[in-house]
């Protein structure tokens, strides 16, 4: 009896859960676009989403100058970007925390930013967080590092990945997204 019993309530007790996670399900909305921002490089060069038709695809890494695992793999990223250089790929850093509360960007943020590009050796382009860029990339991200993909349209192709990767790591996901672009 105490067994049909048990039975009896995870039966009632599932059925209505499950219903309920059906009847209930929210689509998950798109990320913010990047087809549509202005920013600026470390280096004072303002940029927009021309950027990205630059590359069939783009690595974009979102770091912080306090983030040790972004800090860690700043070297292979760099010795990444030079390796694909030549074959559609390009990488594009963005510190997350080189803004001031009034989204305005804070130029001691961004000049240790720029120290620790350089002494990283992680010679790509880095962003600094305009307005239009936390809203068109940041607004989705909960931590850092965080890497997304975008083709040369600025949409986002595959996955986005949360923490740090060796060199080889990066090679076979960058790999498995170059296979989710249309064929020219």
């Amino acid at each position: 009896m105490k067994r049909w019993l048990i039975a009896a309530l995870c039966l009632l007790l599932l059925c209505p859960a499950a219903a309920l996670s059906e009847a209930h399900t929210v689509p998950t909305p798109p990320p913010p676009s990047l087809q549509n921002f202005t920013s600026v490089t470390l280096d004072g060069e303002a940029v927009d989403q021309t950027l990205w038709a630059e590359a069939d695809l783009t690595l974009v890494n979102v770091w912080a100058t306090y983030c040790q695992p972004c800090l860690s793999e700043m070297p292979d990223l760099g010795a990444l970007a030079a390796e694909y250089a030549d074959s559609g790929v390009q990488f594009v850093g963005v510190v997350s925390d080189a803004f001031t509360p009034e989204l305005e960007i804070d130029e001691a943020q961004a000049e240790l930013a720029a120290q620790i590009v350089e002494a990283t050796g992680a010679a790509y382009t880095h962003l600094l967080p305009t307005e239009s860029l936390i809203y068109a990339a940041l607004t989705d991200v909960a931590a850092v590092p965080t890497t997304f993909f975008v083709d040369a349209q600025g949409n986002r192709v595959g996955e986005t990945y949360l923490g740090a990767k060796d060199a080889q790591a990066w090679r076979e996901i960058i790999q498995e997204t170059l296979a989710l672009l249309p064929n020219p």
